[in-house]
Order: C-alpha cells, then sequence, then structure tokens
C-alpha cells in the first residue's frame, strides 16, 4: 500500500511538472544578426572582384554600430535590436546605397542588394541657356579626364536660389548618359520643357537657377513602399558640380 501510495504521488508531480512548465511564457525575441554584402562597380558599371572596405553603420536611436566589409563584401552585425534603423554604407569616390531606412523585424534578414558604384573623373560646364519651342536649350560641355572611354550620366538641379546643389533644389532630373576619354569632350545641349518648372511650383518672372552634376552611367534604383521607397534612384553623382548659370521663366 505504501509503494502505491508512493507511485500515485511521484506520477502527480511529473503531471504537475509538466503542467508548470508548458504554462511559462516563451521569451519573447527582440535582437538578431543582421548580415548582408555590398557589391562594387568601376566608372564601367564593371562589377569589382574585391569588395572590401567599404564601411557601414548601423544607427539605433542614439546608438550607433559600424563595421567593414571584407573582401568579398560580406558584413555582419550581432544582436541588433528589431525596429527602425538607418544604415549607411561609404566608401571613398563611392555612391549609391549610401544610406539606406530599414525596418529590421526578423532575425534572418540578409541585405544582399547594395551597390556602389565608382565616381568618374568627369567636370562640365554650363553655358547660357536660351528659348526654343516651349523649351529651354542648356549648352553643356563635359570633359572626361580620362585615358579610357566611359560614360558618364548628367543630373540637373534646379532652384529658385542662387545657392543650387544637390542638396539644395527644388527639381532633379537626369537627362541621360554621353561617353568620351581625354581629348574627346562632349558638347551637346539639354532641352527641358518649360512646363516643367510651371508644374514644380515655379511661375513666369521668376528666376531658375541650375547646376549639373556628371556621375556614374549606372542607375541603382529601389523599391520597398513599406519602409518609403518607391522606385527610389539612388544617387551615383559627387561632388563635382558644374558651374551655376541662370534664366528667367517666360
Amino acid at each position: 500500500m505504501q509503494k502505491l501510495l508512493s507511485r500515485i504521488i511521484i506520477v502527480l508531480v511529473f503531471i504537475l511538472s509538466v503542467g508548470c512548465s508548458s504554462d511559462e511564457p516563451v521569451p519573447e525575441v527582440t535582437t538578431g544578426n543582421l548580415v548582408g554584402a555590398v557589391t562594387l562597380f568601376d566608372k564601367f558599371q564593371k562589377e569589382l572582384p574585391s569588395k572590401e572596405g567599404v564601411i557601414v553603420e548601423v544607427l539605433m536611436g542614439d546608438n550607433k554600430v559600424s563595421s567593414t566589409t571584407n573582401d568579398k563584401g560580406e558584413f555582419s552585425f550581432n544582436n541588433i535590436a528589431f525596429g527602425k534603423l538607418i544604415i549607411n554604407f561609404k566608401k571613398d569616390n563611392y555612391r549609391g546605397f549610401d544610406s539606406l531606412s530599414y525596418n529590421y523585424t526578423s532575425s534572418t534578414d540578409s541585405l544582399k542588394f547594395i551597390k556602389l558604384v565608382e565616381l568618374p573623373p568627369a567636370s562640365s560646364t554650363l553655358l547660357d541657356p536660351s528659348f526654343k519651342n516651349g523649351q529651354v536649350a542648356i549648352p553643356i560641355i563635359t570633359e572626361f579626364n580620362s585615358t579610357e572611354w566611359y560614360l558618364a550620366s548628367h543630373w540637373f538641379f534646379f532652384s529658385k536660389s542662387s545657392t543650387v546643389s544637390s542638396s539644395d533644389f527644388k527639381i532633379i532630373r537626369n537627362i541621360g548618359s554621353f561617353g568620351g576619354e581625354t581629348g574627346n569632350a562632349a558638347s551637346f545641349s539639354s532641352l527641358i520643357p518649360l512646363q516643367l518648372f510651371r508644374d514644380n511650383g515655379f511661375v513666369s518672372g521668376d528666376r531658375v537657377y541650375l547646376k549639373l552634376y556628371p556621375g556614374n552611367s549606372m542607375f541603382i534604383s529601389y523599391n520597398k513602399p513599406e519602409d518609403g521607397y518607391t522606385n527610389h534612384l539612388f544617387p551615383t553623382y559627387g561632388n563635382n558640380s558644374s558651374n551655376t548659370v541662370s534664366f528667367i521663366l517666360p
């Protein structure tokens, strides 16, 4: 009888222990390992075999952690809190996915779509604009400053302010890519419809200031509406801007 009672007590203890353990809450996972890879391209849009040396910064509010890519372009961060992040990618003379707003929600997230492109040595000069058939013609001269032929894209920035720049503008417009090499400058005129300015807050009599930035002809786009990117074009131009010219909108 005593042995039977002991067995019953053991069985009850086991059942109670199982019941208690199943009722315990599972700890919520709030951090994960953020990994990815950066692909580098040269001014000819060719992928580089070595992708090392890209500085990757993860900003979480006032906190920042950083790392550097290895030869394969890989990077990783451990114990990154889920939530809204800003991730910066930096390498001298390269542009592209410079800064990415990212909603980090899973420990399996992998950022392997990051691209940076080499900035070309091109420099551009703008001449005085003129008007033709409802358009403004802007003459451009681009020197390519390279013994090897390559394509350079051309980015216009327009503003009502004489301090117009790639960080101070009302309109940005890419007018295409043109190729050349040292001793073979490209000279052409870009035609911009005057209606473009009227559709973007300019009125007749406004002085329109403009500046041009040559860049890599490779387009880097990103589409993730939930993070605020809808067919977003990342910049492939640097700080090497043209002179500033202006015209009065008819």
